[in-house]
């Protein structure tokens, strides 16, 4: 009889160690919905200045990060939440100098090289100037749709993936259907591949639908566009940071509160009393849409605690119009056209038990087919009715630790 002998404390401590790898957070996650700052330090003569205190300040919320430069006088500040910023930098021996103006938006890589002037610290030099645009760190094809373009262009029913189809590269897919097979989103391709290639990511949560399609819900639409800051169209040759899809990759982050209150009310309103008679429809199908909500955020504790929230209503009541064929008016009175008959004018009688299956169906009020068939047009009303409700928290815990929570509900 053979005997097996488990170690249950080495056992142990290999799970524990299996469990803290698998929970412990990746550098390279929090850069889906991050950006950074790097450059370097130099001195009026063009040296490299290593040891140099290097602090990211956000304006917004007044939290902070600090590097020392290198010995080649570099510095890497990663993983700040988008924002504008400022730059700061101290060293004996030379004037404070201020870098003010750096809007850094979802994944950028900014790069920002200071001169330090010889001088007392207590002398300050303040720069006003934007980081260059073009990012000489990565090779991706992207473009930011910030909070003004969110804000300013106009969205058939607010929904932001729309804005996805004025990106470089991206080109609308009609062919794919909309149901709850694949999904009720707008549908793309992205310099060719397929549509069910691409990435949706909000705050660095992957939010496909459950076809792996573009998001959206049974009204079709993506709501909450005034709790997101801005979104990131990655196109083509992005790192890999950016995984699971060879499509593009949406990267939108949410709004964050700020050490000033600050919020919105908005509503929307579209209607058949706006709209004209498309050329088919005998009448203006009802069309009545109503969309409303508000956005509220602000300090809790100054530089350190901060929420944000939002809420989004759609009530809509759609005409479909639809056109069926139906048996036409001489059907119904029990006569079907005979097609050998000069001019059609001779019937076939129906079987009196069809009859009543006939009248089943409404009479026509479109086109008659001549066989015995015409069309009946119709609107029905769908009616819809959606809510999305967003809050978060940001927490610094020290200059080193913050993190953030947030809820959606739709």
């Amino acid at each position: 009889m053979e005997r097996f002998y488990i170690n249950y404390s080495r056992t142990l401590s290999t799970l524990c160690v299996l469990l803290f790898l698998l929970v412990l957070p990746l550098r390279g996650s929090g850069q889906t919905t991050t950006a950074n700052i790097s450059g370097t330090v130099k001195d009026e003569s063009g040296a490299l200045l290593p040891g140099v205190t290097v602090t990211a300040k956000n304006l917004e919320t007044g939290l902070t990060r600090t590097m020392v430069t290198d010995t080649e006088g570099r510095y890497h500040i990663s993983q700040l939440t988008p924002a504008n910023y400022e730059i700061q930098t101290t060293s004996s021996g030379f004037q404070t100098a201020i870098r003010t103006g750096i809007d850094l938006t979802v994944g950028r890589e900014a790069v920002v090289n200071l001169t330090l002037k010889v001088g007392e610290v207590t002398a300050k030099v303040v720069i006003t100037g934007e980081a260059p645009l073009v990012e000489t760190t990565r090779s991706e094809i992207s473009s930011v749709v910030d909070d003004k373009k969110i804000r300013d262009l106009p969205v058939n029913g607010r929904s932001y993936d729309q804005l996805v189809l004025l990106q470089p590269g991206i080109v609308f897919y009609p062919n794919a259907a909309r149901d709850l097979q694949y999904g009720s989103g707008v549908k793309f391709s992205a310099f060719g591949a397929r549509p069910h290639s691409n990435l949706f990511l909000v705050d660095g949560t992957d939010i496909n639908d459950q076809a792996d399609f573009t998001p959206g819900s049974a009204a079709g639409m993506v709501l909450g566009i005034e709790t997101l800051r801005e979104f990131k169209v990655l196109s083509s040759n992005y790192g890999a940071d950016y995984g699971r899809k060879s499509g593009a990759v949406v990267v939108a982050v949410t709004k964050s509160g700020t050490n000033s209150f600050h919020g919105n009310l908005f509503g929307f309103i579209r209607n058949d009393n706006l709209d004209a008679r498309n050329f088919f429809d005998q009448q203006k199908p009802e069309f009545k849409r109503n969309q409303f909500g508000g956005t509220f955020g602000g300090p809790i504790l100054q530089d350190r605690l901060f929420f944000f929230g939002g809420y989004e209503g759609l009530r809509e009541i759609l005409g479909l119009s639809t056109v069926t064929v139906v048996p036409n008016a001489l059907a119904h009175t029990g006569c079907l056209p005979d097609a050998t008959a000069p001019g059609g004018i001779r019937c076939f009688p129906v079987n009196p038990r069809v009859k009543p299956y006939l009248d089943l169906f409404p009479l026509p009020n479109g086109r008659d087919n001549g066989d015995g068939t015409a069309d009946y047009i119709s609107s029905a009303a769908r009616v819809t009715g959606e809510d999305n409700f967003t809050i978060r928290v940001d927490h610094k815990l020290s200059d080193k630790d913050s993190y953030f929570v947030r809820y959606t509900y739709d």
